[in-house]
């Protein structure tokens, strides 16, 4: 199965989140129903991920990914709670599709989700945020840049298939190659 997002798809979800948002002025905060959320530019995550380099070395690829898997599985709960309010079956189809379109919605690039039955593949035609911005920015690197978002996906997959599953990123636009390719197991 090979699930990529229409623009009717990407452009839905957008509205829905911009129809949802909400300012709460007397704490200066921005809500997604009642989820306290950021809006920030691309470069908040590479400054991260930067300057943690530079202090941690490699190492950084371990916490930035520890740091995504728990966003993922809790963000999985979510679509899962909003597919049963809505009547909308929790299939892995539907959770593909939507998480397809939700990811090009928020900016973090369009993504491809083809599974084989025995392992999942994220293909990122242009990259994800962090390697691009690298690229932008002169810097190819020798690692792949993407560990947030393998964490992200892996916990987010792992709930999905109700298995641990482990992931990989074999290709990173960050690194010079021409898409993120991010393989789930």
């Amino acid at each position: 199965m090979r699930i990529e997002p229409s623009y009717e798809e990407v452009k839905q979800i957008y509205q829905e989140y911009m129809t949802t948002i909400r300012l709460d002025f007397e704490n200066g905060a921005l809500l997604y129903k009642d989820i306290p959320i950021i809006l920030s530019r691309a470069a908040l995550l590479y400054n991260i991920f930067t300057e943690m380099y530079n202090l941690l070395g490699e190492s950084v690829i371990a916490i930035m990914h520890r740091i995504g898997k728990p966003y993922g599985e809790s963000f999985y709960k979510i679509v899962s709670e909003s597919f049963k309010m809505a009547g909308i079956e929790g299939s892995i189809e539907n959770h593909y599709r939507y998480i397809c379109a939700e990811t090009a919605s928020i900016g973090w690039g369009r993504i491809a989700i083809e599974d084989d039955g025995n392992a999942v593949k994220i293909i990122c035609k242009r990259g994800f945020p962090v390697g691009r911005l690298s690229v932008a920015e002169g810097k190819v690197s020798t690692y792949p840049m993407d560990a947030y978002f393998l964490g992200y996906f892996e916990g987010y997959l792992s709930l999905l298939h109700r298995k641990d599953m482990k992931g990989r990123e074999v290709e990173c636009v960050g690194k010079g190659d021409e898409r993120c390719l991010m393989v789930f197991e």
